[in-house]
């Protein structure tokens, strides 16, 4: 297998020699070929039903509904009446960094939500 790499970081893999390009002896299956090969996409938008029930198996249901209720007004008829619930939305930004959760924990509980 061939693997070009760039600061360290796998950019392209071929099964036949390239100019320029070094053999690698790494199996198929190794981990940066793999996420090179096949890499994660972020979920963009859940449903309010997967939101909620990823919500609270993270047990964080509760903390959000009380940080919804304190925000208010059209808060409140968002995030009651949406049927989606999406990543780039003004109010998850807001009501996440209110309750200090990194963007790495917001990504996950949007993949946690989307596998529900």
């Amino acid at each position: 297998m061939f693997i070009q790499r760039q600061n360290g970081k796998v950019i392209g893999v071929f099964r036949q020699p390239q100019p320029g390009i070094a053999e690698e002896e790494l199996p198929e299956d190794h981990a940066d070929v793999q996420a090179f090969l096949n890499p994660v996409q972020p979920v963009r938008a859940v449903t309010m039903r997967q939101a909620r029930l990823a919500l609270h198996a993270a047990g964080k249901l509760s903390a959000i509904d009380a940080a919804i209720a304190q925000i208010g007004g059209a808060a409140q008829i968002e995030w009651e009446y949406a049927t989606e619930v999406r990543r780039d939305w003004p109010l998850v930004a807001q009501v996440a960094a209110g309750l200090d959760m990194t963007e790495a924990e917001l990504d996950a509980l949007f993949t946690q939500a989307d596998l529900l």
